[in-house]
Formats: C-alpha cells, structure tokens, sequence
C-alpha cells in the first residue's frame, strides 16, 4: 500500500516577478514624476498667493525625493551604483534647479495685486496680512478691496485693509461709505450676519447714521419734511454722505430739487452736494432748468461749478440745461440762460426743437435771432 502524497504547495506568484531591470526602472520613474508634478503645481500655487514659506517647503522635498526614491531603488534590487540610480537622483535635482530659477521669474510674474486678490478670494486673514505687510499697495486699490470685502460679508477680512491704509469713512464716487455697503448689503441676509459687519465697523470707528429699509438717510428726511433746522444739523455733523443715493438713486439734492425747496437745495450744494450727480441719465443742473422752478435754482448750481451749456469739444445738447428749459417751455430760464452765452443751434437742438410747443421752439429761435 502506497503512502499518499501530500498536495504541494502552490506558492503565488508574484505580478511583479517577470518584470526585468529596466521595467522596474520605468515604474520607479513614472511614479517619480507624477510626485514631482503634484509638488510642481502646489508650488505654482503657492507662488500665486506669495507664500515663500511653502515654496521653499517644497523645494526640499523635492531634494529629499530625489535621494529616497533611487536609496530604496538600489536597495530593492540590490544594485551597486548603476546608470539607472543615476538618472533617478538626476531627476529631481534639475527640476529643483529648475524650479528655483523659475520662482525668481514667477516672482514677478504673479504681480502682488495678483496675490492680494486670491487670498481675499480664499477668505485667508493671515495671507492677507502678509502680503498687505510687505507691499505698498495704492490707496484706491485698498478702497476698492475694502469695499470688496464688506459687500462679501467677509468680516475677518475688514481690519486688515483698514490697518493698511483703508479709510473706514472713505466716500465713493456712488455716495456709499463702508458703512452704508455693510448696512444695506449685511441687512438682506442673515440677521446675525448684519449685526457681526455692525459691530466690526463700529469698533474700527466707522461713522453710524439711521438708514430706512428704502435706504434714505436722516438728509433725505428733513429735506422732505422742510425741516431746514434738521438738515442744518446734519449738515453740520458731517456723518452722513451728503450725495448718499436712496434705493431710487435719489440724493438729498435731487430730494431738494423734486420738493422745489430752493433753501434746501443751496445749503447742501454749499455742503459739497454734486450738483452734477446723475439722475436717469442727465446731471441735476440740467434737471434744475426743468417746469416750474425758478432760475435760482439754476444759477446757483452754476455758481458753483456746473455746466452751463457753453458750447465744448463733443457737445451734445442733453447736457445742456437749455434744452431742457425748452423742454419745459421755462421761458425765464431760457431768458438767464440766453445771458449767459449758452450755445444753441437750431440743427443740433432739432430732436428738441420737433418734439415741442411750436410756440417754445419759436421762442428760443428768436431770443437768438434765427427767426422774425
């Protein structure tokens, strides 16, 4: 009787056991590279935002990789000092040489604004500290971050501009402060979100003023109210912007204008209001020669500083207030404006001309002598 043999043992193989020298040699290089291309494009990121830190961070793991990956390589297949090792090491230390001369190139490739910009973007305070600590940026590119900021509701993101230069009472050429864009823009979204932009303006010394849900400041009212006393007050304090737009576009001046309050309309143009602030599209000096109102009104934007029609360099009769006084038939202003020397032809004034009283049209043509 035979003895039974036992079953041999069946020993796997291994996927990798037919691969030759330079197999191995491939894959080693190919997962090299790859490394070396996730650590080429977090630098290139890093370079983007300007942090150093990181770039040089990365530069010595590059370094590390090209001494470890051909160590355990050699190691692995129990090689001496072969061309193969060679090139492995080789590898990353031209892409480190290679990429330190690049960030000297990215350095002034990727412009600070460039910087400042994405790190705003990723919402990172101590990036933004630092680039703002290292460069000197324009003053208007500070304004025009800082009101990027608050209109985002990024509150941690405030100081840093004001510290660096930002004015927190700056006035845009719109009429907002940093306090009215945080108001308006925190008060349609969350409560809590209005309350924490509230806060964080007030103690960077923000200046406060009542806003209505219609965005129309205490100006607006006392205007509306004919409560000169009111409006001499407000004036007096400086808070609040005195060309700040209600959510109809409308300034205390425009208010001034549509109520006919010729006193209200002088105290805040002698408080600095635009009396060439836009209103659908045409200057308030061009709406003030407009029906019913005074020459007064017109003459004392004048005085200070409006167009008054003369003739100039691309002319167009929409910014001049004698077509809108011919508009209105406002024959007393058509009187101040004639004194005044205010151009008029009868071919560029003609869509004026043809769409009026034919007496108005008249009226004007002979107040310059172009008609009997």
């Amino acid at each position: 009787m035979t003895k039974e043999q036992p079953p041999e043992e069946v020993v796997p193989r291994n996927p990798f056991s037919q691969f030759t020298r330079k197999d191995h040699f491939i894959l080693v290089l190919i997962i090299q590279v790859l490394l070396m291309g996730a650590f080429l494009f977090e630098t290139y990121q890093a370079l983007k935002i300007g942090d150093e830190g990181v770039v040089t961070l990365y530069l010595v793991s590059l370094g590390i990789l090209g001494l470890v990956i051909p160590f355990f390589y050699t190691r692995a297949r129990k090689l001496k000092l072969r061309i193969e090792t060679c090139v492995l090491a080789l590898v990353p230390a031209l892409v480190v040489i290679l990429l330190w001369l690049g960030t000297l190139f990215l350095n002034g490739y990727f412009l600070p604004e460039e910087r400042l910009s994405r790190a705003v973007k990723d919402k990172s305070r101590v990036r933004t500290e630092h680039l703002l600590s290292r460069y000197d940026y324009e003053q208007d590119l500070l304004q025009d971050y800082l009101r990027l900021v608050i209109s985002s509701r990024k509150v941690k993101l405030v100081e840093p501009f004001v510290l660096a230069g930002a004015d927190i009472n700056f006035l845009y050429e719109d009429g907002e402060t940093p306090y009215s864009l945080g108001y308006f823009v925190s008060s349609r979204r969350q409560p809590e979100d209005k309350f924490l932009m509230e806060e964080e303006l007030k103690r960077l010394g923000a200046h406060t003023f009542a806003i209505d849900e219609d965005r129309r400041s205490d100006l607006h009212g006392a205007v509306a109210r004919g409560d000169l006393k009111a409006l001499g007050n407000a004036l007096a304090e400086g808070i609040i912007p005195v060309d700040f737009k209600d959510l109809e576009e409308m300034t205390p001046l425009t208010e001034a204008l549509i109520q006919k309050d010729l006193t209200a309309w002088q105290m805040l143009i002698e408080a600095g209001a635009d009396s060439e602030f836009l209103y659908h599209d045409l200057p308030l000096s061009v709406w003030a020669a407009g029906k019913d109102l005074e020459p007064d009104f017109l003459s004392y934007a004048l005085e200070h500083g409006a167009y008054d029609g003369a003739r100039k360099e691309n002319f167009t009769y929409r910014e001049s207030p004698l077509a809108m006084a011919i508009l209105a038939d406002n024959r007393e202003v058509m009187d101040y404006l004639f004194s005044r020397g205010a151009y008029f032809d009868p071919d560029e004034f003609a869509p004026v001309l043809n769409s009026v009283d034919p007496e108005a049209a008249a009226y004007v043509s002979r107040l310059y002598g172009l008609a009997p």
